[in-house]
């Protein structure tokens, strides 16, 4: 992300009264002190390959976001078997 760009998300999330946070190895937007009521449930989240792994990061964060418990388990694919 160049900084153009950090700057302006930063700024649509302060219009947004949200702020950037990083998240694993990306920029992520959420709402200061948002804490939902833990559910009971857990959600695994499956990649094939490690391409993936940026979505399935934001996937995670959206299901813990919503109080669930999650797994990520990467680079499950099948280009290595013979």
């Amino acid at each position: 992300m160049t900084s153009e760009h950090r700057d302006a998300l930063a700024g649509a999330a302060r219009q947004a009264a949200m702020e950037v946070i990083a998240y694993g190895s990306s920029a992520r937007v959420v709402k200061p002190d948002y804490a939902p009521e833990p559910v009971d449930g857990r959600v695994g989240i499956l990649t094939a390959g490690t391409p993936d792994v940026g979505a399935a990061e934001e996937a995670r964060m959206m299901v813990e976001a919503a109080g669930l418990g999650a797994r990520l388990e990467a680079d499950l694919g099948v280009a290595g078997l013979p």
